[in-house]
């Protein structure tokens, strides 16, 4: 079996790649708290997040890259947010906050028909995603995605992020699937590409501005999803 062409399982990753990110982090947050009657400057939005990233940056220099469900992290990252860019008082819309898909998030336009194609054709598909919150189900369910997979993993679920190898190793128990009967699609080449390619396997690039990889290596790539269809048969 080549497993360039013929994989029995693919994986995808979600942000960039099924679905596009939000890149207005301030206005979603904004339009978040908003809704709880406050009102969010930029200067207050730019401490809370500073100390966001300063408890995320002191929780890997103890943990590295693989956050624990029980740890709570993302609870944690959003409570710090919270109380230094409003005040302790907001403390408590922390366990909300966290459970919350509150980011803008869009489907790409040729998403859904390249699904619907590669379950035609007998793909078993699943999704491995760097979300560290208990809300990625909500967002497949959301934008119609989850009848075509068999297997869902967050990072919140898996205790790891990309490109930890437990993560993908955790999502091919779940599919027993061996990493040579696999390929893993993602738009990250730390996360998705380097990440694959540490357990074996073979990973798709969607490289969008058409970059030049950036160790100089030869790896799969596509530019939309629909071009995925041109890879596997």
């Amino acid at each position: 079996m080549s497993t360039n062409t013929h994989p029995e399982v693919i994986f995808f990753d979600y942000g960039n790649t099924l679905c596009a990110d939000s890149d207005d982090r301030f206005g979603d947050i904004r339009r978040y708290l908003a809704g709880h009657g406050i009102d969010l400057g930029a200067e207050a939005f730019a401490v809370g997040w500073d100390a966001a990233e300063a408890y995320a940056g002191s929780y890997r220099a103890v943990h590295g890259r693989r956050t624990r469900k029980r740890d709570r992290f993302w609870y944690h990252f959003c409570r710090a947010f919270l109380v230094s860019a409003i005040g302790d008082e907001a403390g408590e819309l922390a366990e909300e906050m966290h459970a919350t898909q509150f980011f803008t998030n869009t489907i790409y336009p040729d998403t859904i028909a390249t699904l619907t194609e590669l379950r035609a054709r007998g793909y078993r598909l699943g999704v491995i995603s760097n979300w560290d919150a208990p809300t990625l189900a909500a967002q497949f369910d959301r934008f119609g995605m989850t009848p075509f997979f068999e297997h869902i993993l967050p990072s919140f679920e898996a205790e790891a992020d990309k490109p930890d190898p437990h993560i993908f190793h955790t999502a091919m128990a779940a599919l027993n699937v061996a990493p040579e009967c696999a390929v893993h699609v993602g738009d990250s080449w730390g996360c998705d590409v380097e990440g694959a390619r540490s357990v074996g396997i073979t990973p798709v690039w969607v490289n969008e501005e058409g970059a030049p990889t950036p160790d100089g290596s030869d790896v799969l790539e596509i530019r939309v999803r629909a071009d995925l269809l041109e890879i596997v048969e």
